[in-house]
């Protein structure tokens, strides 16, 4: 069923069949694992490691993104990833069919192999942790945002 976890400051597990996963204001490492249903992720300082079967939408929106990194897992449905400004990070963002964008300059090709893939790689800034985004079928974004 639906889960919801607000204001958590040490690692959270979340494992679910189907339903809503919404992390608000969490510090710690997250790993959460959803087999239906939009994931929600909202002022996340920890790092984080999200896959979904089948999401309507997954949105994540980072204040900081974690030494740990971010990864971000949809079988089926898009990805919305909103970092801050300024941000400094490895980006690797691939989906097997759809389209891919970003604030950040770096270049969108296609993936030989694929009728409608597209892939993002390259380095964010002064480079550091690694954001990976791999999306099986549907769109993919990250944005540079300031403070929410």
């Amino acid at each position: 069923g639906p889960m919801s976890v607000e204001n958590r400051t040490g690692s959270i597990h979340l494992d679910t069949h189907f339903g809503l996963v919404r992390l608000d204001g969490c510090a710690g490492d997250v790993v959460a694992r959803s087999g239906g249903g939009a994931v929600i992720v909202e002022k996340q300082t920890g790092g984080l490691d999200v896959e979904s079967n089948l999401c309507e939408t997954m949105q994540v929106f980072v204040d900081r993104i974690a030494p740990a990194g971010i990864r971000l897992v949809a079988k089926d449905g898009g990805v919305q990833a909103h970092v801050p400004e300024g941000s400094g990070f490895d980006l690797d963002a691939t989906t097997q069919e759809g389209h891919a964008a970003n604030s950040f300059g770096i270049p969108v090709d296609a993936i030989a192999g694929t009728e409608h893939g597209a892939s993002m790689r390259g380095v964010v800034g002064a480079g550091g942790p690694k954001v990976v985004i791999a999306v099986k079928q549907g769109n993919i974004s990250i944005r540079g945002e300031r403070g929410h």
